[in-house]
This record gives C-alpha cells, structure tokens and sequence, in this order.
C-alpha cells in the first residue's frame, strides 16, 4: 500500500511541474499552475525576493474578480474569508492575498499554501444562481449542528510530503467510529478533486491508523459521477451534497 501511496504522491508532483510555467512580469515571476479558477483559466500568482525574503501575492486578482461577478463581500463573507486566511497563515492586504518567508527552505510550501488559499476562497461561492448568496461551508455547518454531529473545523495537518493540508472539519474518533477527516469542494472539478485525494493521500500515513477521508462535493453546481469515482478508487468516501443523509450514521455515531 505504501509503494502506491509514494507512486501517486510523486505522480502528483511531477504533473504539478510538467504543467506549470513561470515568467518575470514588472520585478515579480508570474508562476502560473495547472490548477483552474471559475473561468476554468489556470491559477497564477506572483514572487518577489528581496535580500533573504521571499514574498507571494494574488495582486488582488481573487477577491476582485469575485466581486466582478457580481458577489458582494459582506461582512459575514469577510468573517469567512479570514478565516480561511488564518488557517493557512496567509494574509488579506487592500484585497490581495499574500505571505512571506525569510526560509528558502519553506519556499515550495508557501507556493502550495498560495494554490490551496486562492482555489479556497474562489470555492466559497454558488455559481448556479445570482439569486443565492450562501456559503456552500455554512450549509454543511448548519447540516452537521442541525444533525448533532461533532466536529471541529479548519484544522490543518503537516503532511508525509512536509506540506501543510487543511480540512474544512474533523470529526473527532467514537467508541463506534474513526477520526474522519472532511473536505468540501463548492465547484467540483477534477483539479480540485485531485488535490482533495493529494491531501488526503499525504496524511494518512501519520495520522490514526483507521483515520477516514471523506470529500462532499456540492452538486448544486455540477456533478461528475467521475470524481466521486475518483475519490472513492483512493480510499475516500465520497458523497454528493443531496445524498448526505445517506452517510448521516457514519458521521453521527
């Protein structure tokens, strides 16, 4: 199990940098990922080094595009956000999100922290409609108070790969069940399934050894039976969000 876990890791890793490009644009280099943003246009930001430090910016790109697609940052969405940015100890700066080093050694990992927080803060949003405005983590708080679920959100753990993974809640180990670890996915897309099962796959050899993974994927935007196909082949249980009573006594108990 081991042999595939390293396989599928450094398969991960190498197509992460087989689809990747960088480019010096006015004193920064432009790194543009594989990863898709809600126009499915590849994910970028940009780095600046100056003496020792090295520094990591949207330039403003992720909250000002949300905003020109017509959503409003209100205070509750705010509240979120930051949220979000001090999971992944970034920071929010005239709408940009940034983060710096000092540590060449810590340079890949804020490159990861910067793909993870833009994909997490553009997958906050409903795109089906202009007429809601929820928060697709919200909804599965409210699921999981309303069904007396315990759990503790936000937590981020060091990974096998030295890299930091955020789940949107833990649900501490019972008498009946294991530590299950969550992630939601608003706008369900292969990169973005593809990183949850990286995630996944990077801490569960250092966590519990009968930790589960699970992945709730909104499909209230799209739906592909083939990512959840996807996740499940990687040992997750992976469940569309109109299904979640279904899996309600795996979660519960």
């Amino acid at each position: 199990m081991s042999a595939i876990i390293t396989d599928f890791i450094t398969t991960y890793t190498d197509w992460i940098k087989q689809n990747s490009a960088q480019r010096i644009v006015n004193g920064f280099t432009e790194v543009t990922t594989p990863f898709l943003d809600q126009h499915n246009d590849m994910i970028q930001f940009y780095v600046q080094r100056s003496g020792n430090e090295f520094f990591f910016t949207d330039d403003g790109y992720t909250l000002g595009d949300l905003e020109m697609s017509g959503f409003s940052l209100t205070p509750k969405r705010k509240e979120m956000i930051q949220s979000i940015a001090h999971m992944l100890n970034v920071e929010i700066k005239d709408n940009a999100i940034i983060v710096s080093t000092t540590n060449p050694s810590k340079v890949a990992e804020k490159e990861h922290i910067m793909v993870q927080a833009i994909m997490k803060i553009s997958d906050m949003f409903y795109l089906a409609s202009p007429k809601v405005h929820g928060l697709f983590m919200d909804d599965v708080k409210t699921f999981f108070y309303n069904s007396d679920i315990r759990f503790t959100p936000s937590l981020m753990f060091s990974g096998k790969s030295g890299l930091p993974q955020r789940f949107d809640f833990v649900i501490p180990a019972s008498k009946k069940r294991p530590e299950r670890m969550i992630t939601t996915i608003n706008q369900p897309s292969q990169q973005s399934v593809q990183s949850a099962i990286f995630s996944w796959d990077d801490v569960k050899s250092i966590r519990k050894e009968d930790s589960e993974g699970y992945l709730i994927l909104n499909d209230k935007t799209r739906k592909n039976a083939s990512l959840v196909e996807a996740a499940q082949s990687r040992g997750m249980k992976a469940f569309w969000w109109s299904e979640r009573e279904r899996y309600l006594d795996q979660l519960v108990s």
